[in-house]
């Protein structure tokens, strides 16, 4: 399959108008018309990304966040998104990113964050738009099973993101029966959140004052990180790349060594 057929089948299934309008989204380096040797997905863009699609025969990248979010002035090689530009081109790989419109569509970032972490009745937080009839837009909320603590909910989120330890706000013996979740930073709906129905909110990129902000409207608010609110996606990432090449004999492949800019020490 060319890498032009590739990148339209995506952008059916991910449709880039879904994208915030700040948002830079489709095809940022390639040639249409190239054959796709092998895909490659990853979170960001960065050198084990190149060296790993290299040694795996993958000449498409499919990352999550943009390389190139704003408009370039020029191509410089001396500087880092040029230099990536260059080292792209000379070695004939092609760079694709799923970003805000991959968070917003159904079953994208959100619905798998909300479906990992066990919600059910699941809609959408802040609706943006319609996609073939269905309301779509940023974050989902949902329901617990069943009540319980918000500290043992924070033990669930742990084992679900992977992590030992969660930057927590609120009263942890409150009780917590309905969710909000946004992968990545959703601190913005906070007000959203609380509006309907939630006592709590798992995301990422909390700040200070938001944090106060929840406090002050009665709001439950984990960071789970930015990294490990959107990583749980990437199975979900292959599967939409697999039923875009619809059997053709490109492979696919998840970056072994994924960049997570932060370490707990």
């Amino acid at each position: 399959m060319k890498v032009g057929q590739l990148v339209s089948r995506l952008n059916e299934m991910i449709p880039p108008h879904l994208a915030e309008k700040w948002d830079n989204t489709g095809l940022m380096v390639g040639n249409p018309d190239d054959e796709v040797t092998g895909v490659m997905i990853a979170l960001d863009y960065h050198e084990d990304l190149l060296a790993e699609a290299e040694a795996r025969g993958c000449n498409f990248l499919f990352t999550h966040h943009p390389l190139i979010f704003k408009p370039i002035p020029r191509v410089d090689a001396s500087d880092y998104v040029g230099g990536v530009i260059f080292s792209l081109v000379s070695k004939g790989i092609h760079l694709y990113c799923a970003h805000t419109n991959l968070d917003i569509v159904m079953g994208g970032v959100n619905d798998v964050l909300a479906a990992k972490l066990g919600l059910t009745n699941v809609s959408v937080l802040d609706v943006t738009g319609e996609f073939d009839g269905v309301p779509v837009g940023l974050g989902r909320a949902g329901d617990l099973s069943e009540p319980m603590r918000a500290v043992e909910f924070l033990g669930c989120i742990k084992k679900v993101l992977d992590v030992d330890s969660l930057a927590f706000s609120g009263d942890s013996e409150a009780m917590v029966s309905r969710v909000a979740v946004c992968g990545g930073s959703g601190g913005s709906l906070v007000d959203l959140a609380r509006s309907r129905g939630c006592q709590m909110l798992v995301t990422g990129d909390v700040g200070y004052h938001t944090a106060q902000r929840a406090l002050r409207v009665g709001l439950a608010l984990v960071d789970g990180t930015h990294y490990h609110t959107e990583s749980l996606c990437f199975s979900r990432m292959a599967e939409i790349v697999g039923q875009a090449l619809d059997g053709d004999e490109a492979g696919i492949h998840i970056l072994e060594r994924q960049l997570n800019t932060f370490t707990r020490m």
